[in-house]
């Protein structure tokens, strides 16, 4: 673990000091009345005596850190190969900063592979301590050096820092202020309402008569803060934001997403294909699997959304029931994107001291998953009863509009979704579940109005909008083609557009051929190991920035309604369900055509690549449109997930595990195989993601227990604990 230094004008004392492990202060030194001195950090009484001697006007002045001081510091750490993160008081209202700086470069000059990462946090007094405690959470939680200093650089501007002051005269003598403005000040009772800035500076924002106007004028600023901080440091948009990737964590927005989901899941999926020829050709498509991409979900969740979620679990429960209950959902519905790539995840004991990393296996991982909604259904219950017009996440929602009761609503559907998920490896867990979810009073998403879908209205834009219209990295995948063109689904014009334009390109004898394109609807099969740019030219996405992100739909659940009542668990109509989930996702997506949509006997289009025909491949999807009830369970089940699938779209993560849980809909399989030792078996298709190749060589213990527990080699062609094989 590495130490996290700070300097005493962070007001951080003695007390809260102690419960830090690995953590120093610095203290400032102050001459008051020609006696020279450390800032009273650490000694309560004679810090009141300081005080006293203030009041009585004896003369203080501070200066600064020396670059000896923090030498001093440094050197022990160095010479024991210990990392140190340095977190500093604002350049723009000292020279400590600078003296860090000179301090590091001394200590390298003799040890030069010292890590010392310093952070100027632009901030002072208990706005500099803020700083430095969520980032000494952030680093019990398991948050890297690196990581930790880039997250706080990035997120230093959300940090507020206003207060007020008993008189004028520390100011006149800090040049804040004229002596003049002093004196008339101090006579007439003004009190400055002041405000660290953006750069670090002090800035005085306005001056009230009175200090109870000064309190009351701070109070009004952070009610305008509010719908950023909610007043009690939680971090909620990173918690909602980063389930469907879609937060600046330092290095722009949108790049998450598309290494999180876009480059494996929406492609493994079936639903869309990257058009430019990546890794020159050869990537995640043709299962030359690429380490950098498929990290990406363990370290964005791990380094950014668990740690805000760990440090709303520690107060919120008693501060505020509603946000910690809403945080615990949110926690099942990121993690369960997580393990459903990986397998065994680092779950219950995240961020418990010594056991932080040891990891869960899958099985323990969906049972804990299922008690956190418990637990949290439980205190929205309760809250909501007490206060059934309450309504203070509202302004800080970005998924359900702060309705307490909606967010039952949808505890009770993502349960169904992981009782479901279970079917085939714990029947009795998944049948239990699903029927006390069904019980439930505040019930499931039912209709398109109570749907999970994170708002665009505001901070957040969608990722997989600008992956598509500004990048132009997103197209058709060959198998929704078969499916949506055989199916003559209505739909496909809601998903995609017909290619714009004939392709024009030079054949082997450098002459012209023009490729009829136009007004057609044309997808990418995975895995042809293409080199050119041709395929840009076919179907892209509809989907736009301002594009909801609809996490959970009401025709989502009206399937798994509809294989609930397949599998026996409920007395519900599977046909009479499955029917509801048709009609209710032409109405999400506004066509019509249902009804006789429900009667079509038409099946799935041969694939046809009209670029490269060597690429062809003959309809792999079995099942047509209408319900047949006198087909076998297996056969509903087919028709049920394959409908799902369509419905489901663009929301890659749940459609690539329930195609892996299911086997549907079927998929067409890569042309060429690239995977590793050929691993991944063509028709059986990839299973999971690798874990990231870091952790075998910075944490090969914890490594070794994630191997343990996911009970087979660490490659992409081993199955996860719910992945039988089997349906019934």
């Amino acid at each position: 673990m590495y130490t996290i230094l700070t300097d005493s004008c962070s007001d951080l004392n003695a007390e809260v000091a102690a419960k830090f492990d690995h953590f120093e202060v610095i203290p400032l030194s102050y001459t008051i009345s020609g006696e020279t001195s450390f800032q009273p950090f650490d000694d309560a009484q004679r810090c009141s005596a300081f005080y006293d001697r203030l009041r009585a006007g004896e003369t203080c002045t501070t200066s600064q850190v020396s670059p000896g001081d923090f030498v001093e510091a440094f050197k022990p750490h160095a010479e024991k190969g210990e990392a140190v993160l340095g977190l500093i008081f604002s350049s723009a209202l000292s020279g400590t900063y600078a003296s860090a700086c000179m301090a590091r470069d001394i200590v390298h000059e003799d040890y030069p592979d010292a890590v010392i990462e310093l952070v100027d946090t632009l901030a002072a007094s208990a706005g500099e301590g803020m700083v430095v405690y969520d980032a000494v959470a952030r680093r019990d939680a398991g948050m890297a050096i690196d990581e930790n200093a880039a997250y706080t650089r990035a997120h230093l501007q959300e940090y507020a820092h206003w207060f007020t002051v008993d008189d004028l005269h520390f100011l006149k003598r800090g040049g804040r202020c004229s002596p003049s403005a002093a004196f008339f000040g101090t006579m007439l009772k003004i009190k400055p309402v002041l405000h660290v800035d953006n750069e670090g500076r002090l800035i005085a924002r306005s001056k009230v008569r009175g200090r109870m106007q000064a309190l009351r004028a701070i109070a009004m600023k952070f009610g305008e803060l509010e719908a950023d901080n909610n007043g009690l440091g939680y971090r909620l948009g990173i918690i909602q934001q980063g389930v469907y990737f879609n937060y600046d964590f330092g290095k722009g927005k949108n790049w998450p997403f598309q290494l999180t989901q876009n480059l494996n899941a929406d492609m493994f999926s079936g639903y869309m294909h990257d058009p430019k020829p990546l890794q020159g050709g050869s990537h995640n498509s043709d299962y030359n699997l690429q380490d950098g991409w498929n990290s990406a979900m363990w370290q964005f969740t791990y380094s950014y959304v668990m740690p805000e979620i760990y440090r709303l679990e520690q107060t919120a429960a008693e501060l505020m029931p509603p946000f910690y209950a809403i945080a615990k959902i949110l926690k099942v519905l990121a993690m369960q994107r997580v393990t459903d790539y990986y397998g065994p995840v680092i779950y219950t004991r995240f961020g418990a001291q010594g056991a932080e990393y040891v990891p869960d296996g899958q099985r323990e991982v969906y049972m804990r998953f299922f008690d956190d909604l418990d637990q949290a259904s439980e205190i929205l219950s309760d809250y909501v009863a007490e206060r059934p017009t309450a309504g203070e996440f509202a302004k800080f929602d970005l998924l359900l509009d702060g309705s307490y009761a909606a967010w039952l609503r949808f505890a009770n559907s993502l349960r169904m979704r992981l009782a479901v998920r279970l079917a085939s490896v714990a029947p009795e867990k998944a049948r239990a579940e699903f029927r006390k979810a069904a019980a439930d009073p505040y019930g499931v998403i039912e209709v398109n109005t109570n749907n999970a879908a994170v708002k665009t209205s505001g901070i957040y834009s969608n990722p997989l909008g600008a992956i598509n219209r500004s990048w132009n990295e997103a197209v058709m995948n060959a198998s929704m083609e078969s499916v949506l063109t055989g199916f003559g689904d209505p739909r496909i014009a809601k998903f995609f557009e017909p290619c714009a334009e004939d392709l024009v390109i030079a054949n082997d004898g450098g002459e012209s051929v023009s490729v009829p394109l136009k007004g057609q609807y044309h997808g990418v099969r995975q895995g042809t190991a293409f080199s050119h740019n041709y395929y840009a030219a076919f179907s892209r996405l509809t989907v736009e920035p301002t594009t909801e992100v609809v996490l959970m739909s009401a025709a989502e659940v009206w399937f798994l309604r509809a294989e609930a009542a397949l599998r026996g668990w409920t007395d519900e109509d599977a046909g009479t369900c499955y029917r509801a989930g048709v009609f209710i996702s032409f109405a999400q997506w506004q066509v019509s055509g249902a009804e006789q949509y429900l009667e079509s006997d038409a099946s799935a289009a041969d694939y046809r690549d009209p670029i490269a025909p060597e690429n062809d491949i003959a309809a792999r999807c079995r099942v047509s449109p209408r319900w047949d009830e006198s087909a076998a369970a297996e056969i509903g089940l087919e028709r049920t997930i394959t409908q799902k699938w369509i419905a489901m779209y663009p929301e890659g993560c749940e459609a690539w595990a329930e195609q892996r849980r299911t086997g549907y809909p079927r998929l067409f399989p890569v042309r060429f195989n690239h995977s590793k030792g050929q691993s991944i078996d063509t028709e059986t298709m990839i299973r999971r993601l690798p874990y990231p190749a870091t952790l075998e060589t910075s944490d090969p213990e914890q490594y070794e227990m994630l191997l343990k527990e996911l009970g087979g080699p660490d490659h992409g062609g081993t199955r996860l604990w719910w992945d039988t094989g089997r349906n019934f």
